[in-house]
């Protein structure tokens, strides 16, 4: 009796659910692995504006604060004011947030919470990364579910090999390790996108053998809650309902006309307050973002847009969209497209495109894939600002990312299908043929993994420690204007507002009638930029020139309010002005 027992409960381990469970555990494991030579050899202080300006809102939610931040923008003080009819910025209080999606700054709320206080020092490099390494597991915690969806989806499309190697292959991806140490939502975004796919290929497969109306329904409306929760991630991501409901309109051919409402209709609702709340505060359905596609064009190079207190918006022509989409695409298709996903299973996918599927839903899903990337493409063009120029790929506006998931599984389906197709001498040398391909599909990460390591700190433009001290040195409500007011805000737990285009006027215009600035932090931002371009006048007398006569006269420019310069900042390309010393008889870690 003991030895039937034992011989079912190995065969349970060899070939059931057990089976299941201890390749589950084994993965899991590897991941776990994996993530520790990651987070040792690459992790990295928060070193993206999109990163720092998401944590230090979480903060402010986590104590209390609401939807309200710390890293005031010029361009939000002029949309707020705008619908005001006291023209009141308000930057007094506590500024509202009206630049980032919602729901990535509340799932890291608890995070940020959970994380305790930490006092930072020049002389402990190693111990700035607390409250952003628990942001990294967070997100890599999403990455190990991606995994494991990326499983579930290649083992119902394909089979039990397929979906091994495709799971090795996306926890191999170098590319899907940098976001989960950047603090961008993306990997949020992929768990959200993989489980939209899922619910899709799911409707598919109930509609065709016509399964009971009320799990269509409920799978269609769980579709609309998943991009409705998209879109509160990412704004521009918002645009995966136009393939949804393709999908739908296309292959659904059950009660297709109730569902396609029900899914828009989820989906808008999940979106409408959170778009009203916007638009009460700033005439526009998506705050700050809105504006995007207005970036980097002519009339807004750069950053400029978000820097402006008086934005010349209507000066804005067709034309100059137009140009940014042209521009744009041609850079996505030509260099971004074909590296989707960081790795070359796109050409996999490309072949596939030739390929018919015995499997419909497979087949199916394919084309799911083609009209979001073929949606995502333009939206990417328009979408793209200073982010991207500062951390190219890594960024939240890379949106095609956010399907490589989906591309990979085809692409590692198709390796199969092309595999199968050749006779080898024995099962030995089709396992060699597999691992062949994923050690080649792994390189990336295997290089990234080897020395040298970069730094630990994201140093220049700024060292945490150094924000930090200047924070302490601040009031808890005194304002201070800085070329990087994003690590102002998370680091140093102050109010910032980033450097206007005006320079000294909009400075002074500030100071005078909104709310007096304590004190002004340069770093090499703006110390570091072209000679001749900028700082010679180039930008209508901006803070290139400030920093010129500054630095060439030693001396602060007459009538500049703030008079103090903390000259032990000045050796690393900073200039730090306050009102007074305020650093006497501070702790000083400068």
């Amino acid at each position: 009796m003991f030895t039937f027992k034992l011989q079912e409960l190995i065969h349970r381990f060899e070939e059931g659910a057990g089976a299941r469970v201890v390749r589950g555990l084994l993965l899991a494991f590897a991941f776990i692995g994996v993530a520790l030579l990651y987070d040792s050899f690459c992790f990295r202080n928060l070193n993206t504006q999109e990163a720092m300006d998401s944590a230090q809102l979480a903060r402010n939610i986590a104590e209390g604060n609401g939807f309200t931040t710390k890293f005031v923008r010029p361009f939000s003080m002029y949309l707020i004011s705008r619908e005001r009819a006291d023209r009141n910025p308000l930057i007094k209080e506590e500024h509202p947030d009206v630049a980032n999606a919602p729901l990535y700054p509340l799932l890291l709320a608890p995070i940020v919470k959970l994380t305790p206080r930490q006092d930072l020092t020049a002389h402990k490099v190693f111990s700035i990364a607390r409250s952003d390494l628990a942001i990294a597991i967070f997100n890599q915690i999403m990455l190990l579910i991606a995994l494991g969806l990326v499983y579930v989806l290649a083992r119902r499309w394909f089979d039990r090999s397929v979906a091994i190697i495709a799971a090795l292959l996306f926890g191999l991806t170098e590319l899907y390790w940098r976001f989960s140490i950047s603090g961008l939502s993306t990997n949020v975004l992929l768990v959200l996108v993989l489980l939209l796919a899922l619910c899709l290929a799911r409707l598919e497969e109930g509609s065709r053998v016509q399964a009971p109306k009320g799990r269509l329904i409920f799978l269609t409306l769980l579709s609309g809650v998943l991009l409705g929760a998209i879109g509160l991630t990412r704004y521009s991501c918002a645009f995966l309902i136009v393939p949804a409901v393709a999908f739908v309109a296309l292959f659904i051919t059950q009660s297709r006309s109730l569902l396609i409402t029900l899914m828009i209709a989820v989906f808008v609702v999940c979106l409408a307050p959170w778009i009203a709340r916007n638009w009460t505060m700033t005439g526009v359905p998506f705050g700050v973002a809105s504006y995007a596609p207005a970036e980097q064009t002519r009339l807004f190079p750069e950053d400029r847009l978000q820097r402006s207190l008086h934005p010349e918006l209507t000066q804005m022509q067709s034309g100059d969209y137009f140009r940014k989409l042209v521009v744009n695409t041609r850079a996505v298709i030509t260099n971004e497209l074909p590296r989707i996903g960081g790795n070359w299973l796109w050409a996999f996918f490309l072949a596939g495109l030739l390929l018919r599927f015995r499997n419909p839903t497979l087949s199916r899903m394919r084309w799911f894939v083609i009209i979001a990337l073929v949606t995502l493409i333009p939206v990417q063009a328009l979408v793209r600002t200073q982010n991207w120029t500062a951390s190219p790929d890594v960024n939240s506006e890379n949106l095609l990312v956010v399907l490589s998931p989906l591309v990979l599984i085809f692409g590692t389906g198709v390796f199969f299908v092309l595999l199968d197709s050749l006779e080898f001498p024995s099962q030995t040398a089709r396992y060699g043929a597999w691992s062949g391909f994923t050690l080649v599909m792994s390189l990336p990460l295997a290089f990234t993994l080897l020395p040298p390591h970069p730094s630990p700190v994201s140093y220049p433009p700024y060292f945490p420690p150094y924000v930090q001290q200047i924070g302490r040195w601040l009031g808890p409500r005194d304002l201070i204007m800085s070329d990087v007011p994003a690590a102002v805000a998370w680091y140093g737990r102050s109010q910032a507002v980033a450097t206007t285009i005006m320079g000294r006027d909009e400075f002074t215009e500030i100071h005078d009638f909104q709310k007096p600035i304590r004190a002004l932090y340069l770093t090499s931002v703006t110390t570091e930029r072209k000679f001749l371009a900028n700082w010679m006048g180039g930008d209508k007398g901006g803070w290139e020139s400030f920093v010129f006569e500054t630095v060439a006269k030693h001396e602060v420019p007459t009538g500049f309010p703030l008079k103090h310069a903390n000259t032990s900042l000045f050796r690393d390309g900073q200039i730090l002005l306050m009102d007074y010393e305020r650093w006497r008889g501070a702790r000083k870690d400068l």
